[in-house]
């Protein structure tokens, strides 16, 4: 594991504690424990807490995302969940075809996609 600032530099694990932060701000902004001005100070305070990262500006903090400002709020979890569907997926695939990844990068799908 290695902590990043950015989500989606961010390895498997670290990914789901972005998705935590965004979320639990998310739900603070709607319950009016925070608002729009106070993202700035609350997400690098939740950098700080859940990931030990100081966030130096905004365009590594609160402004790294396009989700917000474009108006898309509430599916941050739907991300985390991917995460670990994906997960399972490849736990499954790898009991089932253990070679997967080297049919993979010959282009050889076929076992693959048996269903």
């Amino acid at each position: 594991m290695e902590r990043s600032k950015i989500r989606i530099q961010s390895d498997e694990v670290i990914y789901n504690l972005h998705i935590i932060i965004r979320y639990e701000l998310e739900r603070d902004l709607f319950e009016g424990k925070i608002n729009v001005d106070d993202l700035p100070q609350v997400w690098n305070e939740k950098y700080a807490k859940y990931m030990g990262v100081q966030i130096e500006n905004d365009s590594e903090g609160v402004m790294q995302d396009t989700h917000w400002y474009s108006g898309l709020y509430g599916y941050f979890p739907s991300y985390a969940l991917g995460n670990i569907y994906s997960g399972q997926i490849i736990n499954a695939l790898t009991a089932t075809l253990p070679n997967w990844r080297n049919q993979l990068l010959f282009g050889s799908l076929k076992e693959i996609n048996v269903g």
